[in-house]
């Protein structure tokens, strides 16, 4: 009895010692970071009634666009700018389209030489008057 629990002890540990076996030849990952969206940011925005102002708190140039989720009846554009490290600028955008009050929420888009980033800003409200456009 001792020798046949004996060998059921190796086989066992056989099957552990080859099933333990591998190799590490490649490896993938993506991550996301969280970086503080806000004062002393590295990307600061600032969004009213008036303006969307993006400010550059990095060490790098920034292109910067405002993306606007606009309903089908409308037509959005906004502007891109560059810019410089420590300094901000005002985005201005336009919206055509049908008579009617729209809320339109919008994404400031950043990118960077090595890097990018998407910043969900704020929701404006915007009034079309029959023949207008409305700028912002």
């Amino acid at each position: 009895m001792r020798y046949a629990g004996f060998i059921l002890l190796l086989i066992v540990a056989g099957i552990f010692a080859l099933g333990s076996r591998g190799s590490f030849t490649e490896y993938n990952a993506k991550r996301a970071i969280t970086v503080p969206v806000g004062r002393n940011a590295y990307i600061e925005f600032e969004c009213n009634n008036t303006i969307i102002r993006v400010i550059n708190n990095m060490d790098v140039p920034i292109s910067a666009k405002v993306v606007a989720s606009c309903s089908p009846e409308l037509n959005c554009h906004w502007e891109e700018a560059t810019i410089l490290p420590g300094e901000s600028k005002e985005l201005k955008g336009t919206v055509t389209g049908l008579p009617g009050t729209y809320q339109i929420p919008l994404t400031i888009i950043a990118r960077w030489n090595g890097g990018d980033a998407k910043i969900t800003a704020c929701r404006i409200e915007v009034t079309i008057e029959k023949g207008d456009d409305y700028e912002r």
